[in-house]
């Protein structure tokens, strides 16, 4: 395979796939990089030899973004366990990445790195990215929380305090230092954080921490202190951008394709719905533009239209000018953002909402009646529009409005 042009690979984390002359993939990566990541493939020496057979086999390449290194390790797993590609030989194990374990079903449970979720009552966090920062992790939580660390024979045959005890990091369950009912509450903190909610924990952190500073208790003021340091570093912000793109494919939405629908970006259609899914469980933040709109109201639920040139009066093919006037409806969180119930915006698109999907709303229509955002009311934010903001945003502060919303309900 030629090395691809530089330019053409994107700077942002992200998934790569070879294919080989037939289009099977043979091989999927990912990268905290992906251009840097995908050249040294091409360098001239040093490559291994399974790797220089996968070039010789390989005849294209194709390229999958996401926001974080680990939205693109979650990625990697997926599609090969989904295209399971004769190169791969990592993932295949599952060895690649770790895991949490809290072992609900013990008075005083540990917080464990293991490699394998198991059936077994215990609650699983994860993955991460590698032993190593799974471990540094865990060393920050142990720091801010104090849970226990040895094993449960351990526990059951001391017969004094460990040093952790004395070091402030581990409260003594095994000497009947403390309750189970608050070794567990110190669990459910570790718990909500490892589970991405961060804000009211750092709430509650913040208010003790006046609290005893106001009642001059500086040393416990100073212990909370801490804590709220190790909760913002641990917390990991994660969110999605699901961007403009190729059509869907119908049968997603229940639907025979018509000839005016375009080819369906197959790779993309397998990979958007678990991700977007993920992301909704755990109520991360999620901004859909054009295809991305369409691919939130198909995942929840919806339908499209296949082709809206019948009946589309108002021009939907320009990315760069503002073509056409969009009304947005009052009361939702398109118009708190905006701050305006109508504006003009670009549109470059052939598909469209039809019946939106339970639990969206319809945020703004075009003059044709067109769907052009609609967003989920209980969502922390979950908004999709159907023209393209990011080519108009450097000029007029409402597009732009949408993307510093976006990014502060990331920070949030």
């Amino acid at each position: 395979m030629q090395k691809p042009d530089p330019s053409s690979i994107p700077l942002s984390p992200g998934v790569y796939l070879y294919r080989d002359g037939k289009g099977q993939v043979i091989y999927v990566g990912k990268a905290r990089i992906l251009r840097r990541r995908v050249l040294s493939y091409f360098r001239p020496e040093g490559l291994p030899a399974k790797t220089k057979a996968m070039l010789a086999h390989a005849q294209s390449i194709e390229f999958l973004t996401t926001t974080t290194e680990k939205e693109a390790l979650l990625l990697e797993a997926s599609l090969i366990k989904k295209y399971r590609p004769h190169y791969n030989i990592v993932l295949r194990d599952d060895k690649q990445y770790v895991l949490f374990r809290v072992n609900i079903k013990h008075p005083f449970p540990r917080l464990e790195v293991v490699r394998k979720a198991r059936r077994d009552g215990a609650r699983y966090f994860g993955p991460f990215t590698s032993s190593l920062a799974a471990r540094e992790t865990w060393k920050l939580l142990h720091r801010a929380f104090p849970l226990r660390r040895c094993s449960d024979r351990a526990m059951k045959n001391r017969v004094r305090p460990c040093l952790y005890h004395h070091m402030g990091q581990c409260p003594a369950p095994c000497m009947g230092l403390v309750t189970a009912e608050d070794y567990l509450e110190g669990v459910r903190r570790v718990c909500d954080l490892l589970q991405g909610k961060a804000d009211p924990l750092l709430k509650e952190l913040r208010s003790r921490m006046e609290a005893a500073a106001e009642a001059l208790e500086f040393e416990q003021a100073a212990v909370l202190r801490d804590q709220i340091r190790a909760v913002e570093k641990t917390v990991e912000r994660q969110a999605t951008v699901l961007p403009g793109g190729g059509d869907m494919d119908p049968q997603f939405y229940g639907q025979e394709r018509i000839p005016a629908c375009g080819e369906p970006n197959l790779l993309r259609d397998a990979a958007e719905p678990p991700l977007l899914r993920a992301f909704l469980a755990a109520d991360k933040p999620v901004l859909g533009i054009c295809r991305g709109i369409q691919v939130m109201n198909v995942v929840l639920g919806g339908t499209l239209y296949q082709d809206i040139k019948p009946f589309a009066h108002v021009p939907h093919n320009d990315h760069w000018a503002k073509i056409h006037t969009v009304t947005v409806r009052r009361g939702t969180k398109l118009e708190q953002i905006l701050g305006q119930d109508t504006v003009l915006v670009n549109s470059q698109h052939h598909q469209a909402v039809d019946r939106i999907a339970p639990g969206l709303t319809l945020a703004a229509l075009s003059e044709d009646g067109i769907v052009e955002a609609i967003e989920k009311p209980d969502a922390k934010f979950c908004l999709g529009v159907q023209w393209h903001p990011e080519w108009l945003s450097a000029a007029d502060p409402a597009m732009q409005g949408l993307f510093d919303a976006f990014v502060a309900a990331c920070r949030h």
